[in-house]
């Protein structure tokens, strides 16, 4: 639908003011779905799944299948052993897959690396970078990208997703954690 919307113009020919108002209502249906669709997909992936023994193999049983397959290399660094949020973990396992998904499909890079720690803030942070070409600052941003932005809000955190001055891109994901859960 977000296809669609942007290419209406090749559709139909219209006045412009008709082209705005049928892109913003795709849009907002496309919108839509995206919310409704987040919940669900994150039910589907884990549903056979079994809790592991560290967070380590949460997001190993996850990125593994992803970037196994391609030519590029794991470099993975988790400073947290345990995380006892349902909530959090689901998130990070999806906004992992969404990163490691991105960096195969699109950066052309070598390696992904992924590490996650405990802030003195009390926060989790997750950053996920990939040594490939960067992301331009004219890419539209995709739902995956918005949904890992939207995850981290959920959550009561935040999300920043840019290229890195000597290539590559980087996610930044940092979301508070009650201190029962780690």
């Amino acid at each position: 639908l977000n296809a669609v919307a942007t290419r209406l113009e090749d559709f139909i020919v219209e006045p412009e003011d008709t082209h705005a108002r049928l892109r913003s209502i795709v849009k907002h249906i496309a919108d839509d779905l995206s919310t409704l669709i987040a919940p669900i997909r994150d039910e589907i992936f884990d549903v056979r799944r079994e809790r592991k023994e560290s967070l380590r193999q949460e997001l190993e049983e996850v990125v593994l299948p992803i970037i196994g397959p391609s030519a590029m290399e794991l470099d993975m660094h988790v400073h947290i052993r345990e995380l006892n949020d349902s909530d959090i973990v689901t998130h990070l396992r999806a906004v992992v897959r969404e990163a490691g998904s991105n960096a195969v499909r699109h950066s052309a890079g070598s390696v992904v690396e992924i590490a996650v720690h405990r802030t003195t803030e009390d926060c989790l942070h997750l950053v996920v970078a990939d040594n490939g070409m960067g992301m331009s600052d004219t890419v539209t941003r995709s739902n995956g990208l918005t949904n890992i932005e939207e995850r981290a809000r959920a959550l009561g955190g935040v999300a920043e997703i840019q290229a890195n001055a000597d290539g590559g891109t980087s996610i930044s994901w940092r979301v508070p954690v009650p201190e029962w859960s780690i």
